[in-house]
């Protein structure tokens, strides 16, 4: 379950890796959809937005190996 603020299958971009899930909004939600080639044009045009997204990436590959 994602909190306030989260992201899935960014881990499947970042890697270059086919990711294939559904997900449900429990209430009102904004939403934004990257495709590959999209997320490849953004990340180095918005260096700021691609390290926090990098640390939260090692953080989340992290806690799957503790598991």
């Amino acid at each position: 379950m994602l909190g306030r603020v989260g992201f899935f299958g960014g881990l499947a971009l970042m890697s270059h890796q086919f990711r294939n899930a559904d997900a449900m909004a429990a209430g009102f939600a904004d939403s934004l959809l990257f495709r590959n080639a999209e997320f490849q044009h953004f990340m180095p045009a918005h260096s700021d937005t691609q390290e926090k997204f990098e640390v939260l990436a090692r953080e989340c590959l992290r806690a799957d190996s503790r598991a």
